[in-house]
């Protein structure tokens, strides 16, 4: 992270949890002990591939799982409807864009790149 995580905002938070998870990920799969086990396996999976119902059933399957009348419901079903929502800090209400997400990552990679 590029500070302490009371002093970061949302965005710094969840880019920081994402390169996290990464990091993690990618720690696994190079450790040997991991890779080499037969009863561990790697999935690699991307979470915008199981946004449709078609991408989420076809994890469901490489995963050996079944999937229930639940999962039919829920799979593809997104959870906030529109493209753009709105965003608060400090009482200051701005529209969240794509454009304005690039923006922060890249703020993000710049601060931790001055650390």
């Amino acid at each position: 992270p590029i500070g302490p995580d009371d002093d970061l905002d949302s965005f710094d938070k969840i880019i920081s949890y994402v390169l996290n998870v990464e990091a993690f990920s990618q720690r696994l799969q190079n450790d040997p002990n991991w890779r080499n086990n037969p009863r561990v396996r790697f999935h690699d999976v991307r979470a915008e591939e199981t946004y449709t119902q078609e991408g989420m059933l076809e994890l469901i399957h490489r995963l050996r799982l079944e999937p229930t009348p639940a999962t039919f419901e829920a799979a593809g079903k997104p959870v906030q409807k529109s493209q753009t929502a709105k965003h608060t800090n400090d009482n200051e209400y701005y529209e969240l864009t794509e454009q304005y997400c690039q923006e922060r990552l890249q703020r993000y990679f710049d601060v931790s790149a001055a650390r």
